[in-house]
């Protein structure tokens, strides 16, 4: 059987996102949303309701593993 682990998603989330971020030269054209994500060193999307990862789960037909689930989870 295979061990299932939590993973640090929040610590290497903020990592990637602030390297993302810094990445962007400033001259760049981007639209307003990705300027906020920039400015707010945020390059993810909103987290996933309870309800959302429910129906990911019903029409895949089970569960997610834990970690996967933290991801949707996730806020910033």
């Amino acid at each position: 059987m295979t061990e299932t682990r939590a993973f640090g998603w929040r610590p290497f989330l903020i990592r990637w996102s602030g390297e993302g971020a810094d990445s962007l030269p400033d001259r760049e054209s981007r639209s307003e949303d990705d300027e906020t994500a920039r400015r707010a060193r945020w390059l993810g999307f909103p987290p996933a309701s309870k309800e959302r990862i429910a129906a990911m789960e019903e029409r895949l037909g089970r569960r997610i593993p834990p970690s996967y689930r933290e991801f949707h989870s996730l806020r910033a």
